[in-house]
C-alpha cells in the first residue's frame, strides 16, 4: 500500500528531540525557496511589465532642477542642435512672389534664394532723385505758363504739352516704386515694370529737350541732368535683372518678358545719344529769356 506523504514541516516533527531554533530557521528557509520555485515555474506565462529607470539619480535631480535660460543661451543651444542634426530635411524653401504687388503688407520681405543687391547705391539715388523731380517739374510748369503767355504756340500745343508734363510726376514715382522694390529683392516683375516705366520717361523727357515748341536755355540745363540720373538708375536695374535672370525661380515667360524690356531701354537709350549728337534740326526753336523779354516791351512792339 501507498505511504502519504507527510505535510512539509517548519522545523522538526512532533515527539523528535531536534526542537532548537536552528531547526526552525530551517524550515522557514526550506518553505520561502519552495515558493520562489513555483513561482519561476510560471514566469513563462505571465511576464510583469518593466519600465525603465533612470540611468542615475543626478540625472533625475537634474529634470526637476529649474532652469532659467537666457536669449544668448537659448541661441546657442538651437545652433548646436542645427549642428547635430545637418541632415534634417527641412521641406522646399517657400516660394518668393514675382512682384511686390503679390506680397501682403506689414509681411516679412526676403530676397529670392541666390540674389544679392550689385547696386546698393541706387536707393540713395532714387531718394535724391525724388525731389530733383519735384524741383524741375515746378520749373517746367513756370515756364510752359509764361511761354505760353509771351509766345504764339500751335494750335491745342500748349495744352498737349501742359498734359505731358502733369504725366511726368506720375511716370517717375511708379518707376521709383518699382525700381526699389525690384533692386532690393531681385523681383521679376518689378524689375520689368521699372525697365518699362523708365522707357516711356525717357521719351517724355526728350521730347521737351528736343521736340517741344520753345526751348529754353534752362530746360536745357535741368532736362539733360534728370535724362543722364535716369540712364544710370535704369542701367543699375539692368544689372540687377541680369542677375535675377540666373536665380532657379525665374520662369521661360518672365525671362523672356525681362529681356524685352532691358533690351528696350537699352534701345532708347542708344535713340536718346543719337538724338543728343545729331542736329536739331527747326523742328525745336531755341528761344533765351532776354528775346522774350524783348519782344514783350512796349518799345520793340510799337518800332
Amino acid at each position: 500500500a501507498a505511504v502519504p506523504m507527510a505535510p512539509p514541516t517548519f522545523g522538526a516533527l512532533p515527539g523528535s528531540p531536534i526542537t532548537t531554533a536552528s531547526g526552525l530557521n530551517h524550515g522557514i528557509n526550506h518553505s520561502i525557496n519552495g515558493i520562489n520555485g513555483h513561482s519561476h515555474s510560471h514566469s513563462h506565462i505571465i511576464a510583469a511589465p518593466t519600465t525603465e529607470m533612470p540611468p542615475s539619480s543626478s540625472s533625475s535631480s537634474q529634470l526637476h532642477r529649474p532652469v532659467i535660460w537666457s536669449s544668448a543661451e537659448q541661441q546657442q543651444q538651437q545652433q548646436q542642435r542645427e549642428e547635430e542634426q545637418p541632415g534634417v530635411d527641412e521641406g522646399p524653401a517657400p516660394e518668393v512672389p514675382p512682384s511686390i504687388l503679390c506680397i501682403p503688407p506689414l509681411s516679412l520681405k526676403q530676397p529670392q534664394n541666390g540674389y544679392i543687391n550689385v547696386t546698393p547705391w541706387v536707393q540713395r539715388l532714387f531718394f535724391v532723385h525724388t525731389y530733383f523731380v519735384y524741383i524741375y517739374v515746378f520749373y517746367m510748369f513756370v515756364l510752359a505758363f509764361y511761354k505760353g503767355y509771351a509766345l504764339e504756340y500751335p494750335r491745342y500745343r500748349l495744352w498737349l504739352e501742359m498734359l505731358m508734363l502733369t504725366v511726368i510726376p506720375a511716370l517717375q514715382h511708379i518707376r521709383f516704386y518699382f525700381g526699389h522694390w525690384g533692386c532690393e529683392y531681385g523681383l521679376v516683375w518689378d524689375l520689368c515694370l521699372f525697365c518699362i516705366f523708365g522707357s516711356l520717361t525717357m521719351l517724355l523727357l526728350a521730347y521737351f529737350l528736343f521736340f517741344q515748341a520753345y526751348v529754353m536755355p534752362l530746360d536745357t540745363n535741368f532736362l539733360q541732368a534728370a535724362l543722364a540720373i535716369l540712364v544710370f538708375e535704369g542701367l543699375c536695374g539692368c544689372v540687377n535683372g541680369l542677375q535675377t535672370l540666373k536665380l532657379a525661380t525665374t520662369t521661360g515667360f518672365q525671362v523672356f518678358l525681362l529681356w524685352v524690356s532691358m533690351v528696350s531701354f537699352l534701345g532708347f537709350c542708344c535713340l536718346l545719344t543719337k538724338w543728343q549728337l545729331s542736329p536739331h534740326g527747326e523742328v525745336p526753336v531755341t528761344v533765351s529769356l532776354l528775346s522774350v523779354v524783348q519782344a514783350m516791351s512796349p518799345s520793340h512792339r510799337s518800332g
